[in-house]
């Protein structure tokens, strides 16, 4: 064993429950030393070193009508395949479906 063990060294409380979690470096210096990054509700959390080193609050967005009205069907039970209208597939570039380009 190379004399580190895997017990735990720090906690740290977050304001809700964590949804994502990332290891990167964030520099190019020597010796590198990874930052840990925590998603949780609208924030990312950045720790560097066992200590909290930055904090990103993401912007609120408006959510779709379309969308919203989609997901309340759903917890409803009422969804189905033709709520919302016929699906159409988007326009396909004719140079993509060309016989040349599927090399037939």
């Amino acid at each position: 064993m190379d004399g580190k063990s895997c017990a735990v060294v720090r906690t740290a409380k977050l304001l809700g429950e964590p949804t994502s979690l990332c290891v990167f470096y964030p520099d190019t210096r020597t010796p590198r030393v990874p930052a840990v990054a925590i998603a949780c509700g609208s924030t990312v959390y950045v720790y560097r070193n066992l200590r909290p080193f930055f904090k990103f609050k993401l912007p609120t967005l408006l959510v779709n009508e379309v969308e919203s009205a989609a997901w309340a069907q759903t917890l409803r039970g009422d969804m189905s395949a033709g709520a919302f209208g016929p699906v159409r597939p988007p326009a396909v570039d004719p140079a993509l479906t060309s016989p040349r380009r599927l090399c037939v």
